[in-house]
């Protein structure tokens, strides 16, 4: 056991056992497999003679900087493929490859509540007063959870995409002047 902790190499419960039963085989001869070390054994052992059984220390990371080259050449490698899998086609544009700007669209989302921030208001204090407790007056909870999402969609050039507000809900219980709106 020492020898191959000394390698550096992992003995765990498993690798005992095995090695007791292959003692043990070579000890009785023919391999006879009647007489079978149990697992208390390798329990008794290693409480006899003050053996632990420890977990895997935690390998150290490397830094992000080590990754920096092999990225870099794979990003540079992906990006020609990309550009360079249309040539062939038509619709190829020698500046642009596959895709004009008419043809690529960037999206962002961003949660919209009711109320923006009810926690904070204004209040004018006394010269020496430090530690004032503010009531706010407000309506119920909830006003502050997302109560829509606003999503915009860009494009480089020709029409822009219109503006989407996405509300919460399958959208059954609508009014019609709300949907003629």
């Amino acid at each position: 056991m020492r020898l191959v902790r000394g390698k550096g190499l992992k003995v765990n419960f498993n690798w005992l056992w095995s090695k007791a039963r292959s003692i043990q085989r070579n000890q009785t001869g023919d391999g006879d497999d009647s007489a079978v070390v149990r697992k208390h054994v390798i329990t008794t052992l290693l409480r006899k003679h003050n053996v632990r059984m420890r977990s895997r220390q935690r390998n150290r990371s490397k830094p992000k900087e080590a990754f920096r080259e092999d990225l870099m050449k794979w990003h540079s490698v992906t990006r020609e493929r990309l550009i360079r899998a249309g040539a062939g086609s038509r619709s190829y544009d020698s500046k642009w490859g596959r895709f004009l700007p008419s043809q690529r669209f960037n999206l962002d989302q961003s949660p919209m509540p009711f109320v923006v921030d009810q926690q904070k208001t204004y209040e004018i204090t006394k010269p020496g007063d430090k530690h004032s407790k503010t009531r706010i007056r407000q309506s119920g909870s909830g006003l502050d959870k997302r109560q829509c999402t606003l999503q915009v969609c860009i494009r480089g050039d020709s029409e822009q995409a219109r503006i989407a507000i996405i509300f919460r809900g399958k959208g059954k219980r609508i009014r019609e002047d709300e949907q003629d709106a």
